[in-house]
This record gives C-alpha cells, sequence and structure tokens, in this order.
C-alpha cells in the first residue's frame, strides 16, 4: 500500500492526517515504527485549546527525551523534549495536545507567553472547564506533573513573573496583582 503524501512533502502510511494543514508538521515525529512521538505543547496548545489569541511563530512539539532523528529539525517546529504521561495528552483536530493545565504550567515556567495573556489563558481554561478543581487537587498529589505541585507553587510562580514584568514595565506589583484571577487557583 502506497503512503499518501501530503501538501508538505511528509508520507504517511497509518497515521491520520489532521485537519488543519499546519498541524501536518506532527507526522514528522514519527518513530521506526511509524507511529508519530510529537505532542504539540506550549503556546501552541494554548492556540489550538482557544486560551489565546497568541499565535506562536514555531509549531511547539514535546517529544519523548528517547527521540532521535536523523534528519534536520524543520524550522516551523521548536522542539521540547520531556517524558509526558498519558493523563497529560488529549485530543485536539486529530492530533495530540498537552492538556490545559499541563500547558499552563509548561508556560509559566519557561516565561514563554506575556503575564497579561498568561492569566486570561488560566482564567478561560478555568471557566471553560478545561482546568477543574479536581486537577488542580491532583496536580498536588502527581509531582510528576510538573514542577508545578500545588496550586500555591503555581501561584507563587506567577507573582514572580509578575515581580519581574513590574520591574521590567516600572509599574505597581500591587496593581498588576490585582488584575490577575488567584481565586481562580485555590481549589477551594
Amino acid at each position: 500500500m502506497a503512503g499518501q503524501r501530503t501538501a508538505l512533502g511528509i508520507t504517511t502510511n497509518s497515521a491520520p492526517v489532521p485537519a488543519r494543514p499546519d498541524l501536518l508538521w506532527w507526522l514528522w515525529s514519527r518513530n521506526r515504527q511509524d507511529q508519530p512521538q510529537g505532542v504539540y505543547s506550549r503556546q501552541t496548545a494554548l492556540s489550538l485549546q482557544a486560551l489565546t489569541d497568541v499565535m506562536p511563530s514555531r509549531l511547539h512539539m514535546t517529544v519523548p527525551k528517547t527521540f532521535r532523528r536523523s534528519t534536520a529539525i524543520p524550522k516551523v517546529v521548536a522542539l521540547h523534549m520531556a517524558d509526558l504521561p498519558p493523563s497529560d495528552i488529549q485530543q485536539i483536530d486529530g492530533v495530540p495536545v498537552t492538556k490545559a493545565l499541563r500547558t499552563m504550567t509548561d508556560v509559566l515556567a519557561w516565561s514563554e507567553v506575556p503575564v497579561a495573556d498568561l492569566r486570561l489563558a488560566f482564567a478561560g481554561a478555568v471557566q471553560s472547564g478545561k482546568i477543574t478543581r479536581t486537577e488542580i487537587a491532583a496536580a498536588k498529589k502527581d509531582p510528576g506533573l510538573s514542577k508545578y505541585t500545588s496550586s500555591g507553587a503555581f501561584r507563587q510562580a506567577l507573582e514572580e513573573r509578575i515581580k519581574t514584568v513590574s520591574r521590567q514595565e516600572q509599574t505597581d506589583f500591587q496593581r498588576l496583582c490585582r488584575r490577575v484571577a488567584f481565586d481562580f487557583l485555590d481549589p477551594g
């Protein structure tokens, strides 16, 4: 059976072709068994989950730490290495994407999104049910989720980001804090 060649020049034999043409780069992450290994993450996941209007300049993809390719990484792909547990992955538009809580903690850890956008994305994820109080509570018990194993740690990291922005923009720290919906971070 001949493979299906996509518009980007990627041939697939077994993987489904995603609905969005730009997401075909996921197929580049195939292993020797022709199984894609990549999971869209970080800013790309924020965009796919409709949590922010920020459009990343590159497609952020996380692959297992053991991932190896003999070809160069495509310029359109920002590759990250991490072993993601299946509980951190969901399907969107036919491709694997990190779930909202994992996405938020990764973006926060790497300071990749402005605080204002991160605040809106987190509030939107909680309001839409993409991040639940149960997930936040479970994160406290799952040290493998990320380095933010509690809502308090996530809040502290977010406050550190706000302090940095406050210094950089010469804005009052307390004023910026009032704009962040910290009440969503407490699982109550």
